[in-house]
C-alpha cells in the first residue's frame, strides 16, 4: 500500500514521531507535577515549623521580661543581645 506512496509513508512516519514526543511529553509532565506537588507539601511544613520557632522565640523574650533569670540561655541562644551601655557601640550577637 505505501510502497507506491512516499507521501503517504513520510506523513505515518511524522505522526508516529508526534505520537511519540506527546507521549514522551506526558510522562515527564506527570513526573514534575508530581515532584512540585511533593516540594509544595515539604514547604508548607517547613513553614509551620518556621513560623513556630518564631512564636517560642517571642514568647520567649516576652517571659523574659518577667524572670530574667531565662537570659543567660537566651544570649547563648542568640535570640537575645546584650544591651550595651550609653554610648558604646552594641556588642554583636553570638554565634
Amino acid at each position: 500500500m505505501f510502497r507506491n506512496n512516499p507521501v503517504g509513508s513520510v506523513l505515518v512516519s511524522a505522526l508516529f514521531i508526534l505520537a511519540l514526543f506527546t507521549c514522551w511529553t506526558s510522562v515527564r509532565h506527570f513526573f514534575t507535577t508530581r515532584e512540585r506537588y511533593a516540594l509544595q507539601i515539604r514547604y508548607q511544613s517547613l513553614q509551620r515549623t518556621l513560623n513556630g520557632v518564631e512564636s517560642l522565640a517571642n514568647e520567649t523574650l516576652q517571659y523574659s521580661q518577667r524572670n530574667p533569670a531565662i537570659d543567660p540561655v537566651l544570649l547563648e541562644l542568640g535570640i537575645k543581645v546584650r544591651s550595651a551601655a550609653p554610648g558604646q557601640p552594641a556588642p554583636k550577637p553570638v554565634r
